[in-house]
């Protein structure tokens, strides 16, 4: 089954060795006070040998806003 992507994060900012655990955060704990959840499950939590554990949104946003982080990431 092929996957088409959408969106990458960024590699620097990305896990550097081999993912060893995901975890689905539950609806109904407040990860992002800024955009709230609607007490849905919309985040999940990597951990990686790295030593780094990430927290990842997997809501759509939408073309503009992502050029827009792009920008400032490269500043």
């Amino acid at each position: 089954m092929k996957l088409k992507q959408l969106v990458l994060s960024n590699v620097e900012k990305s896990h550097r060795s081999y993912v060893s655990d995901i975890q689905f955060i539950p609806g109904g704990v407040k990860v992002d006070k800024k955009h709230p959840n609607e007490g849905a499950s919309v985040h999940f939590l990597s951990c990686s040998e790295d030593g780094i554990c990430l927290i990842w949104d997997t809501r759509a946003i939408d073309k503009h806003t992502m050029r827009e982080a792009r920008e400032k990431s490269k500043n």
